[in-house]
């Protein structure tokens, strides 16, 4: 739904409002869907992390331990993030003032909301 074309004749629109034009709203729906991407890619992504980590015995399993490392695993979702970020139709300066302000407030974001997880989902508060 997020990347759907639309054909010029499947809509009849008034030439005064440059929004109702196909390729106008395409990128309405584009940069909505790269945003929302963005904010929700990394949160599902470290959610899974930290799920999947709790339940593994990584005692046992050195080699894990260094794999599901906590902060790689926050560059990872970060880096996820980014990718959607830079999907979207901004100019180059906009996207370099935006990855500037994202990857610092996403990182420290993901990394308070580990603990958080970790305390509501099994109870182990810090």
């Amino acid at each position: 739904m997020c990347h759907r074309r639309y054909n010029s004749d499947e809509f009849l629109f008034p030439l005064s409002d440059p929004a109702s034009i196909p390729g106008k709203r395409l990128m309405k729906v584009t940069a909505a869907c790269t945003a929302a991407g963005a904010t929700l890619a990394p949160i599902a992504l470290f959610s899974a992390y930290l799920f999947v980590e709790h339940r593994l015995p990584t005692e046992h399993f050195p080699l894990l331990a260094l794999l599901f490392d906590y902060f790689a695993w926050v560059a990872l979702s970060v880096g996820a993030g980014v990718y959607f970020l830079l999907r979207n139709s901004l100019s180059v300066p906009a996207r370099v003032l935006s990855l500037l302000l994202y990857i610092p407030g996403m990182g420290s974001l993901l990394f308070f909301y580990g603990f958080w997880f970790a305390g509501v989902a099994f109870g182990e508060w810090i």
